[in-house]
């Protein structure tokens, strides 16, 4: 019965942090927006369903990292390890896409899209040290 729970929390987290960067791959597409009752002009207002991505973000990660604890508990050290990457290693790629459609931040975010890709391979190379 472990395993079952731990792969189960372990389908859970993934599909949370999959939830997370598609709300972020959504919002990050709307761009700048703004919305409500403000004095100044809203020149672009903000889809509709923003504000629920947004609540969505946090909600998801909480999501994740018990089912990573989870899976960590019930199965191994490698679930929550794979987890991280899933996390990190998108989030990079992501960044770099940016950085390479947007010259005007691109050493930035190709700096953040390196960064996001280390966090989320190295510690797969260095587990087995523990």
């Amino acid at each position: 019965m472990k395993p079952f729970i731990g792969w189960a929390c372990f389908a859970v987290a993934l599909a949370a942090i999959f939830a997370f960067e598609y709300a972020i791959a959504l919002i990050a597409g709307a761009g700048t927006c703004a919305s409500g009752v403000t004095p100044y002009t809203i020149v672009r207002p903000c889809p509709g369903g923003t504000g629920f991505l947004v609540a969505v973000l946090p909600c998801a990660l909480f999501v994740a990292l018990g089912g990573g604890i989870g899976a960590g508990y019930y199965l191994s050290t490698w679930p929550p390890l794979i987890l991280w990457a899933a996390l990190f290693v998108p989030l990079g790629v992501g960044f770099g896409v940016v950085a390479h459609g947007s010259p005007d931040v691109a050493v930035v975010f190709y700096g953040l899209c390196a960064m996001f890709v280390v966090m989320g391979i190295v510690p797969l190379f260095t587990a087995h040290k523990r």
